[in-house]
């Protein structure tokens, strides 16, 4: 019974290491042309600009907006990607699911650092506008610009 437990839980702790891992990698993958800057434009999205704050600044931010101007961008974002032709090609199906899952683990970590660490998490902020910006660029990549005009 207790080799039967230590076996979960040493399967569950590495198929969240495996998770974590892999949402780093797509969201270090680049394209040769950066889409994303092109759809926050066209979109009137804000992650771009937080993104620039977040790395740039070593100042207190008021990362409670900044979550509030997330959860927005991802709402367009993610509509533009269900109007965007074959984005498959450009970001699997799988990898959407995951960036997603990997959205919401992070919107969790931001409440619970907010409610129980007496504040918002700043890499949870940002690895959230990574999320975004990488779901933009595969939309605009995807040729949802092309659709919009």
């Amino acid at each position: 019974m207790v080799v039967s437990i230590i076996i979960i839980a040493f399967s569950v702790a590495l198929f969240a290491y495996w998770f974590r891992y892999s949402c780093i990698l797509i969201l270090r993958t680049r394209t040769s042309v950066d889409y994303a800057t092109h759809v926050a434009k066209a979109s009137s999205l804000a992650v771009l600009e937080i993104q620039r704050l977040l790395q740039g600044s070593v100042q207190e931010l008021d990362l409670s907006a900044f979550r509030q101007a997330l959860e927005k961008d991802y709402r367009v974002v993610n509509q533009l990607l269900s109007k965007a032709p074959m984005v498959e090609e450009h970001l699997s199906t799988v990898e959407q699911t995951m960036l997603r899952i990997d959205f919401r683990m992070m919107s969790i970590w931001d409440a619970f650092s907010r409610t129980c660490l007496g504040g918002p998490s700043r890499v949870a902020v940002s690895e959230i506008a990574s999320i975004v910006g990488c779901l933009a660029n595969a939309a605009g990549s995807a040729g949802v610009l092309s659709v919009e005009a």
